[in-house]
């Protein structure tokens, strides 16, 4: 008697969000006069508060988390921490490329007290089934195969939880003074993100002093103003590049005169060429 095949109907599952790369993996205790300059990368960053209070700012926000909130960083995005409240906080950090992950907004987020304790399991078990060099994990320890795995679904849960929760109430945004000024110089800057503009000009079309635009990258960018706003360009050029644009043109939309000069400027920012970038620079 033939094998008769029951055809039955099925429905598609949605995409899933996939980690694909794990780049850093720690948890550090700062002391209460701590910063870090900043950075920004192809990859997401995970940030949270396990004790005390951090301060963070993600491109043109300024936030504080305190304990047991979280931030999620965007690939490209320029972030800097630093201790506030005058705490010695304890942060958790993840650093780590994803499919099928969205942007949060807003991105500061308080976990339940199971995610709590799932972000000291996911760090736990990145260690344990992952070979360490210092922060970053280097290879998956062969003997230790599903606790690596383990925590990587676990991370991927996480980011889920995440991302699927609503605003937070407890979100506490900067809203000071300084911090508004430094927001409408970064929207200067991406206005006018096509010009070469020099000190002295953005402080003009943001109607400040010179030391004034200094005093506040100082404070919440770690960096001088021009070199921010190269970097910038750099970061809006990336995005170009990928959508398809040639070096030339991204050059010329982003207010550099000499397309070699901006070569030698996105080769110092990123770490290769434009053109090596345009043909498969790394993915976020």
């Amino acid at each position: 008697m033939p094998v008769q095949w029951i055809q039955r109907p099925s429905c598609p599952t949605p995409e899933p969000l996939h980690v694909t790369r794990l780049f850093t993996a720690f948890q550090a205790t700062y002391r209460p006069d701590f910063y870090f300059r900043g950075e920004s990368h192809d990859f997401w960053e995970l940030v949270y508060a396990a004790q005390g209070e951090v301060g963070v700012a993600a491109d043109d926000e300024i936030f504080t988390l305190h304990r047991g909130q979280l931030i999620l960083h965007p690939p490209m995005v320029f972030h800097r921490i630093w201790s506030a409240g005058q705490t010695a906080p304890t942060v958790i950090i993840f650093s780590f490329c994803a499919e099928g992950l969205s942007p949060a907004r807003p991105p500061v987020r308080t976990l339940t007290p199971a995610d709590a304790a799932r972000v000291h399991r996911i760090l736990k078990g990145i260690q344990t089934g992952f070979v360490m060099h210092h922060i970053r994990p280097y290879a998956v320890r062969p003997e230790c195969l599903a606790e690596a795995r383990r925590a990587v679904c676990l991370l991927e849960y996480l980011l889920l939880s995440v991302s699927d929760s609503g605003a937070d109430p407890r979100t506490a945004r900067a809203e000071d003074e300084d911090a508004r000024r430094y927001r409408e110089l970064l929207a200067v800057m991406q206005a006018h993100l096509a010009e070469p503009l020099t000190l002295a000009q953005l402080a003009a079309l943001a109607r400040m002093s010179e030391s004034t635009v200094k005093k506040l990258f100082a404070r919440y960018a770690g960096t001088g103003a021009i070199h921010y706003f190269t970097n910038m360009k750099i970061r809006r050029a990336m995005q170009l590049l990928r959508a398809g644009a040639r070096v030339n043109a991204a050059a010329d939309a982003l207010g550099f005169a000499d397309p070699n000069y901006f070569s030698t400027v996105f080769r110092r920012v990123t770490g290769e060429t434009p053109s090596a970038f345009r043909r498969g620079g790394t993915q976020p």
